[in-house]
C-alpha cells in the first residue's frame, strides 16, 4: 500500500514538473511587448512615450517612439524645478510595471540620448528596469524645439549558474560498488603478510625468554 502511494505520488510529481516546463515554454515562445510612459508631474500623470517589442527568436529589440511624446517644454520645467524624470514600462502581457528614473537636466545636455537597460527573469519575463542619460554633449538650453527621444534598449537576460556534475558521481558510485564486489581494489594479502610487524617481535621475546628459562631454573 505504501508503495503504490509513493508511486502516485511520483506520477504526480513529474506531472507537475511537465506542466510548469510547458508553461515556461508557452511564455518564452511568445514575443514581449512594453508600453513606455513617462511623467513631468512627479508622478501624477503618465503621459504615452512609446512601445517596445522583445522577439522571443533573441533579435534585437524594437523600440517604436510615439507619436505624442513630445515633452521637450515639460523637461525642461522639470530641469528648472530641478526634479527627477520618470519612466515606467508596463508589461502587456502581465500588466506588470516597472518604474526608473533620471534627471531632466542630464537627459537635456544629452541631448535626449538614453538607454533603457530591461533585465529578464529565467522565464523571459521583465523583472526590472534601468534608465541611464548618456553623457552630456550640448547645453541644456541648445536643444531643439524639434528633437525626440532617441533611446537605445538593451536586453539583459539571466544565465544559468553552475550545476553540480551529479552523473560522473553517480558512475563513480557505481564503480565504486562494482569494485567492492568483485574484490578488486582490496586488500587480498595473508594475515601474516598484513601484521608480520607485530607478530615478529612477540616471536623473538618468545625465544628470548625460552633461552634464558632453563638456566635460571639451574641456578
Amino acid at each position: 500500500m505504501v508503495a503504490k502511494c509513493v508511486s502516485v505520488c511520483q506520477l504526480l510529481l513529474l506531472a507537475s514538473l511537465a506542466h510548469a516546463d510547458s508553461v515556461g515554454t508557452d511564455l518564452n515562445s511568445a514575443d514581449l511587448r512594453m508600453n513606455l510612459l513617462h511623467s513631468f508631474d512627479q508622478g501624477r500623470t503618465w503621459k504615452e512615450r512609446g512601445t517596445i517589442n522583445l522577439p522571443a527568436s533573441g533579435l534585437p529589440p524594437i523600440y517604436q517612439e510615439a507619436s505624442s511624446s513630445q515633452g521637450l517644454n515639460e523637461l525642461r520645467e522639470l530641469c528648472d524645478r530641478d526634479q527627477l524624470y520618470l519612466l515606467k514600462v508596463i508589461s502587456e502581457g502581465s500588466g506588470f510595471e516597472h518604474r526608473t528614473f533620471g534627471s531632466a537636466c542630464r537627459l537635456l545636455e544629452a541631448n535626449l540620448v538614453d538607454f533603457l537597460h530591461l533585465h529578464l527573469d529565467w522565464r523571459g519575463n521583465l523583472a526590472a528596469v534601468n534608465l541611464i542619460v548618456a553623457p552630456p554633449s550640448v547645453s541644456k538650453d541648445e536643444v531643439a524645439d524639434e528633437k525626440t527621444f532617441r533611446t537605445k534598449v538593451i536586453t539583459n537576460a539571466m544565465e544559468n549558474g553552475p550545476a553540480p556534475d551529479t552523473a560522473a558521481y553517480i558512475q563513480r558510485v557505481e564503480e565504486e560498488k562494482v569494485r567492492s564486489k568483485t574484490g578488486e581494489g582490496g586488500d587480498n594479502r595473508s594475515f601474516l603478510a598484513k601484521y608480520w610487524m607485530y607478530i615478529v617481535p612477540v616471536f623473538i621475546f618468545m625465544v628470548i625468554n625460552s633461552a634464558a628459562s632453563p638456566d635460571n631454573g639451574g641456578r
